[in-house]
């Protein structure tokens, strides 16, 4: 009931303010304070902390306010590496996690493009941006012009558009993005930047739509509210939404499920991993699908390996990207993604 309430104060409080009125108009409307208190007087039985509620909330929708949001988050920052993982799927799609996005990620991006033995042969590359944080939109200007020719506009995050410059442009395979509801900050800048720029493919979720730069002031409370001091813009001029990017291709899976495939991409959904990891000491569950004899035998003519076999590419020793046996990829957002990346494939060899 609280939250019906508030919700309906909410829309009530931002009212005017949702009409997309310039701050001129704006100023047109009366003043807060006396909205505040006829609201107040014509609807009894609603607490002071209810109305104040919804004024906030009223406000910080409206000029995308943010209290506590965890972009900048000390912790979260430190504990999370720029090129969080890199492996080579069924011998085809070369994949890069990007854990955060800081000026660290482009270089090692650059290296792990430049490894003849993660990326040669491959038919496409999926950059994988789930979860991916961050608050440098230079770093994610110097990431996608990894993929962008020289001299084509990029990001303005307030302070000039950036252009991509010579001798960046180390990819022409097609590129799959993966974002969902966890991709913040400079994330979903790198993102909408490569596909603005007709480079890149976005499939997954809505990402979070924490993406323009940021000012910290302190509140009363000990909390920090965190104001938007300029809006991000692509080559384009396009403005990256305050509410997130909607993906080319939506595919919304739940985020806790989306964690676990991070890490093992085979993991079934009804699996129960917990106990797995439990009963693994720790260890990430991995599922493979099992063969029949006749699979079996064609797939030994095919000259695909029996997932069961040991496969040297996933040694610990291996000093080369784990290149992964020919499995049921479960994560749906990735799987999908592989088929685009398949069917692009096909239509070049035709």
């Amino acid at each position: 009931m609280q939250m019906k309430r508030i919700a309906f104060l909410t829309s009530v409080a931002a009212f005017g303010l949702a009409l997309g009125f310039s701050p001129m108009q704006a100023t047109e409307l009366p003043p807060v304070r006396e909205i505040y208190d006829l609201l107040r007087t014509h609807l009894p039985g609603w607490s002071a902390v209810e109305f104040e509620q919804a004024a906030s909330k009223a406000l910080l929708d409206r000029f995308g306010g943010i209290v506590d949001g965890g972009l900048s988050d000390p912790a979260a920052l430190a504990d999370t590496p720029a090129l969080a993982n890199k492996r080579v799927l069924e011998k085809r799609c070369a994949y890069v996690r990007v854990g955060q996005v800081t000026l660290a990620l482009a270089p090692q991006l650059s290296a792990a493009l430049a490894d003849p033995e993660f990326s040669s042969g491959r038919e496409g590359l999926i950059l994988d941006l789930r979860f991916a944080i961050g608050s440098d939109f230079r770093a994610a200007a110097n990431a996608a012009s990894l993929f962008i020719p020289a001299g084509q506009p990029v990001l303005d995050w307030g302070e000039g558009m950036v252009v991509a410059p010579e001798g960046t442009n180390s990819w022409s395979l097609p590129l799959i993005v993966l974002v969902n509801s966890r991709t913040s900050g400079s994330a979903e800048a790198l993102a909408g930047a490569l596909r603005q720029s007709g480079r890149g493919l976005i499939l997954g979720g809505k990402t979070a739509g924490q993406s323009g730069v940021l000012r910290e002031v302190p509140l009363g409370d000990g909390r920090k509210l965190r104001l938007p001091l300029a809006p991000v813009q692509f080559g384009n001029h396009e403005t990256l939404p305050a509410d997130g990017i909607t993906p080319d291709i939506v595919v919304n899976a739940p985020p806790e499920l989306e964690k676990n495939w991070l890490e093992n991409p085979w993991l079934s959904a009804s699996e129960d991993v917990s106990k797995s990891v439990t009963n693994r000491g720790g260890a990430t569950p991995t599922v493979r699908k099992r063969l029949n004899e006749a699979e079996l035998v064609r797939s030994r003519k095919a000259g695909i390996k029996n997932p069961d076999d040991s496969d040297p590419a996933l040694s610990a020793t291996s000093s080369s990207p784990p290149s992964d046996p020919v499995r049921q990829i479960r994560d749906s957002a990735l799987n999908r993604a592989m088929d685009l990346i398949k069917g692009l494939a096909t239509l070049r060899r035709n």
